[in-house]
């Protein structure tokens, strides 16, 4: 809808209509911003990535149609193309297994994470909280426990050394929880924590970050606990 500036038809001037940005021009405009958008190193007259690029030349289909170059679970083949190691981790990840065992159900590819448009630098605060934002669209019970931590609101606030989902997870190459590779794992969950904690002990790594008083199957007791002081102050 196209917006009209009055101030100019007040003062006896013709009005001027502003058209509204069509989606085109929105996603024009993001992608301008993103890191893709930027030219590249070793060759200035080229950007690092330009739309043929993930959207194909002449067979351009909708993002939703199976053929599309965009369609979500056609995205780690596209995007590999360029970050070759990043795919090569991926198909490793319980993420890039999913996709070869539909039947359990979708999993997470690359612009679930990154988003399509709006990629930039990982390092910025504007990607971390969307990275961890994203992860809750999937885990949404592990991200509304992880926001209730230390490490979720100083990280929501800015901070720069602070945990965030893929410190523990690992980002391209996560495994189950329960791996052997798993940074979260038992066996490896000290090792994980000293990252940041030097001193940390064996009582430390015993912290259970997502516990909370709303999953009874994972935390019996602390569900428990919750219920008898509200039956305590009843």
């Amino acid at each position: 809808m196209e917006q009209v500036n009055t101030s100019r038809a007040m003062v006896s001037m013709a009005p001027v209509f502003t058209p509204e940005p069509t989606a085109v021009h929105r996603e024009a405009g993001r992608y301008d911003a993103s890191i893709h958008g930027r030219n590249r190193k070793d060759d200035p007259t080229r950007r690092n990535a330009d739309c043929r690029d993930c959207h194909g030349t002449h067979y351009v289909y909708p993002p939703n149609d199976s053929r599309s170059m965009s369609h979500r679970l056609n995205a780690p083949a596209v995007c590999g193309r360029c970050h070759e190691k990043q795919l090569a981790l991926y198909q490793m990840s319980v993420h890039g297994a999913a996709l070869k065992m539909p039947w359990k159900g979708e999993s997470a590819t690359c612009n679930d994470c990154h988003s399509s448009h709006d990629i930039t630098l990982s390092q910025t605060m504007t990607t971390r909280r969307l990275i961890t934002e994203n992860c809750g669209t999937c885990h949404s019970q592990a991200l509304h426990s992880y926001l209730d931590t230390y490490h979720g609101q100083l990280a929501w606030l800015g901070g720069k050394n602070v945990a965030r989902c893929h410190d523990c997870h690992q980002p391209h190459d996560t495994p189950k929880v329960d791996a052997p590779s798993s940074k979260v794992n038992a066996a490896n969950r000290l090792a994980t924590c000293r990252t940041c904690h030097k001193q940390a002990d064996a009582g430390f790594a015993a912290f259970a970050l997502h516990a909370n008083t709303h999953d009874f199957t994972r935390y019996p007791v602390m569900w428990l606990v919750s219920k008898g002081m509200v039956a305590l102050v009843w």
